[in-house]
Order: C-alpha cells, then structure tokens, then sequence
C-alpha cells in the first residue's frame, strides 16, 4: 500500500508541480464557455483539491512523491522524473 503524499510547505508544492502536473496531459486544460457564456477555465481536478487536502493520487513510490494519474503530456515531455535536472 501507497503512502499518501501531502507537500510539508508551499514551496515543496511548487516544486512538485514543477517536476509532475507541468508535464502533465491532465493540467493541460483548456478554456470553455458554459452554456450561459460565461468563459470558463480548466484545471485538473486532482492538483485543484491537493492544495486544500491530501489525495490519493499524490503518493510516495520508492520513497519518493508521485502522482499516479501522472499521464505525460506529448508537447511537453519532461526528460526524466527521477534526474537530478528535473529539480529546479
């Protein structure tokens, strides 16, 4: 069993995204209009509710955190995740 991954401080956060949802498909959204014209924008669901709470798609894999609905995103593919370069 995973254990689940919560940021210990905003910047911890900020580099996690850097290194995972940046790269991501899922934080690709875009903008929308709802039915009564109002402009809408997306954001994946998963980092919009990890900021508030801890989620189980944030977790810890070989003692590292992961995100296992992680799924890369072709027009940015990040190197590897596991380099030190990714940790900016």
């Amino acid at each position: 069993m995973s254990r689940i991954y919560y940021p210990a401080s905003e910047t911890e956060g900020d580099q996690f995204e850097r290194s995972w949802c940046a790269h991501c498909i899922h934080e690709k959204a875009e903008n929308w209009e709802d039915e009564f014209g109002n402009d809408i924008t997306g954001e994946c669901d998963i980092l919009a509710n990890a900021r508030v709470y801890p989620v189980d798609a944030w977790v810890y894999r070989d003692g590292k955190p992961a995100c296992l609905l992680f799924k890369e995103d072709p027009k940015n593919p990040a190197r590897c995740l596991a380099t030190k370069e990714m940790d900016i």
